[in-house]
């Protein structure tokens, strides 16, 4: 489950599918495919300051893939909240494949409530 929080003074809104996607070395170079869309209905949430947003995110094992999926170290997920351009990272030391024809990651829309995210 990805969280988003409204850190600011002020409301803001999100709207749609947050852009994720494994990353290794210190450029963050991008492994694999970004996260597929999971279906799911799109809602504007708006966030007062302190409170949270919610989107499903769904990992599967690399390691469940045969060798031709270019299995790589992952330092985390780079994370792109709804409709924006700047990028979040959450460090997270996992495996994902180099091959971008093995889909690792899903995501679904962010939602009001961890609940209405997953779904």
């Amino acid at each position: 489950m990805l969280t988003f929080t409204n850190t600011s003074k002020v409301s803001c809104t999100l709207t749609g599918y947050p852009g994720v996607s494994y990353v290794a070395g210190s450029q963050g170079t991008q492994i694999g495919a970004p996260a597929a869309r999971l279906t799911g209905t799109v809602t504007a949430v708006t966030l007062q300051s302190g409170s949270s947003a919610f989107a499903t995110l769904r990992e599967v094992v690399a390691g469940n893939y045969p060798s031709s999926c270019g299995l790589t170290n992952v330092a985390g997920l780079r994370i792109y909240p709804p409709n924006q351009t700047a990028a979040l990272f959450v460090a997270q030391n996992t495996q994902g494949c180099s091959n971008s024809s093995d889909l690792l990651l899903q995501v679904g829309p962010v939602a009001s409530n961890a609940a209405a995210a997953s779904s």
